[in-house]
């Protein structure tokens, strides 16, 4: 970089990005992004016309497999693999309380209760 950053120009990027910068943050502000500008200069000034535009370093292939419709797979066959059942769905242990009356008031985890109020039934795949 042929001119030497300044405190001031640091000062009014830092204005703009609304940073309240103290005097020591700013001294060590302009001597970093200083840095930061000198090395984007090196690269600026390399010759890169004979270097190939890429996108990525490394050749990536695909490693997944195509998307292919099949059927699902049954739900009384899955019901009766599950270990809790409840009217068609998965039973499956609470981890969120339910909402309470109060919009305002953000959920809460439980942390005791009856047995067999920790658990909650959860709909099985997309036909609630």
């Amino acid at each position: 970089m042929s001119e030497r950053l300044s405190p001031e120009v640091v000062a009014h990027v830092a204005q703009l990005a609304r940073l309240d910068l103290t005097d020591d943050e700013l001294a060590l502000y302009t001597g970093q992004l200083a840095a930061v500008l000198e090395h984007a200069a090196d690269v600026e000034a390399l010759d890169l016309s004979d270097v190939p535009p890429t996108a990525h370093p490394l050749s990536l292939v695909n490693v997944l497999r195509a998307d292919v419709v099949r059927p699902c797979l049954d739900r009384e066959e899955v019901l009766a693999m599950a270990p809790a059942v409840e009217d068609h769905r998965f039973r499956v242990p609470r981890i969120m309380s339910e909402p309470s009356a109060q919009p305002s008031s953000p959920p809460r985890v439980p942390t005791s209760g009856p047995p067999g109020d920790q658990n909650r039934a959860l709909p099985l795949g997309t036909d609630h």
